[in-house]
């Protein structure tokens, strides 16, 4: 089964774990071994909950022969800016939930990395690039699982369509909604950062910053007194050290010397997580929603 096909069969069953064992096997096939261990994962997590114990050791044997160290050590997960953020959420998804063994829903994982930095839980990937799910139209039960991770993504939702958004989030998780990602700063000139960040690199995501503007830390209290809920945030690394990276490692591509950014990145996780935060010019926030 090609790609296509297996995403068409995800998004036309979303709770089947058949279909995402599928989709793993033709991520594998296509010599992509993340999402292939995030669609193995969220595999295992349904099949568990259905339950399906012929799907579940499949899953568990494909999973068996994946060495997540190994993929860990990939230049593209070395990426600072992608390991810190994704480190420091698994570490804020640990505490919410209390314990390493529990469930969590991944909205908007992309690749589904996260995965690799919580091995010990039953995770379910939701991305519409990757397996054709959405974060505004879930498929799960109301309190399905322990927590929900949204990662770099509420920059990306319309501000109209932000409250849906994070009320679907919020149904399906029994603890907390963990959020994390850019916000507005004021004095930072971020539409500046943004365009200039967009006038050199390219980066897509820099458009749908610019197109959907930032959020800030005073709508996300606001929509918590609205619905009731807690709302508790701290700042998350540094925008200088955030921008100066993206910038180093696109021009290190442009000059053909992007195996020398291992160096660089490597030095920068090797740091501690909480001595890379500046409060003053955090790079993003950490949001949790509790009820």
């Amino acid at each position: 089964m090609n790609l296509e096909t297996a995403i068409a069969s995800v998004r036309g069953a979303p709770l089947d774990p058949v279909a995402h064992l599928a989709l793993g096997d033709a991520y594998a096939a296509a010599g992509r071994p993340v999402p292939a261990l995030a669609c193995w994962r969220t595999a295992r997590s349904l099949a568990a909950a259905a339950p399906d114990s012929r799907v579940a050791a499949a899953a568990g044997e494909r999973l068996a022969g994946v060495d997540g160290t190994a993929l860990l050590a990939a230049p593209a997960l070395r990426d600072h800016n992608r390991f810190y953020r994704l480190r420091v959420l698994a570490a804020a998804l640990r505490e919410a939930a209390g314990r390493d063994d529990f469930s969590v829903v991944d909205i908007g994982g992309g690749d589904g990395a996260l995965a690799l930095h919580l091995p010990h839980t039953e995770y379910i990937l939701v991305e519409p690039g990757t397996n054709g799910l959405s974060g505004e139209n879930l498929p799960f039960p109301p309190g399905s699982a322990d927590v929900v991770a949204a990662c770099h993504v509420l920059e990306h939702v319309p501000p109209g369509d932000r409250d849906r958004f994070l009320d679907s989030l919020r149904r399906i998780a029994r603890r907390e909604v963990v959020l994390l990602g850019p916000f507005r700063v004021p004095g930072t000139l971020y539409r500046r950062r943004l365009q200039m960040v967009l006038d050199l690199t390219g980066a897509p995501w820099a458009r749908e910053h610019l197109d959907c503007g930032l959020p800030d830390l005073q709508e996300l209290e606001e929509y918590a007194a609205r619905r009731g809920v807690s709302c508790r945030h701290a700042p998350v690394g540094a925008m200088p050290t955030a921008l100066l990276a993206t910038l180093v490692s696109h021009y290190a591509h442009l000059a053909g010397r992007a195996g020398e950014l291992a160096r660089l990145h490597d030095y920068l996780n090797a740091i501690a997580p909480d001595r890379h935060v500046n409060e003053r010019l955090p790079g993003a926030y950490l949001v949790r929603l509790s009820p």
